[in-house]
């Protein structure tokens, strides 16, 4: 329903940016990087070991081939990471506000159609960006689920990983949980 919608948006907002070829840093990123192209998976994650994740998404698809090691295919796979983060959000939004749930809505398609996020679509080595923004999100609305404290911590630790793995600013994430605690007035996970 809604949330296919939300798809429909994003893709109806940058079909014209599809049929773009690779630019700015895609290009000595994807296009002319021999370690990412030809390498191993060991070579691509050795690119740049602080975004690994990224690189090695990078890398898999231009295994796997056909269109999606074009740069058709590099956009719309950050077409569904950007759609999916937008619907953690509005999970989480959900947890931090209980029972406002048109709030929800409108902020996911805020965020999905506002052009400073649908930037890291178009800019496919942007994917570092949603990659953070999704892990990050997902993490902080593991803390606030918080239904079962082993699994909750587990996960909330894995995707504190996940996002420090897509991008270094994912550092800031235990302040975050410190100060979302702090806001609630709820122990640590």
């Amino acid at each position: 329903g809604v949330a296919f919608s939300g798809l429909a948006i994003i893709f109806l907002i940058d079909y014209p940016a599809l049929r773009c070829p690779f630019i700015y840093d895609d290009l000595a990123v994807i296009a002319f990087n021999p370690q990412i192209r030809f390498g191993t998976l060991l070579e691509a994650l050795y690119f740049n070991p602080f975004r690994s994740l990224v690189y090695f998404s990078f890398w898999l698809q231009l295994q796997i081939g056909g269109w999606l090691a074009e740069p058709i295919g590099f956009r719309i796979i950050n077409i569904i990471l950007h759609w999916l983060t937008g619907l953690v959000l509005i999970k989480l939004s959900k947890a931090l506000k209980p029972g406002l749930n048109h709030f929800s809505w409108a902020l996911a398609f805020l965020f999905w159609t506002n052009p400073v996020f649908l930037e890291a679509i178009n800019l496919i080595v942007a994917r570092s960006e949603i990659l953070l923004t999704l892990f990050y999100f997902s993490g902080l609305y593991f803390h606030l689920k918080n239904s079962r404290r082993w699994l909750s911590s587990g996960l909330i630790i894995l995707f504190f990983v996940l996002a420090l793995f897509s991008k270094e600013s994912a550092i800031t994430f235990p302040l975050t949980i410190l100060l979302l605690s702090l806001y609630q007035k709820k122990p640590l996970a």
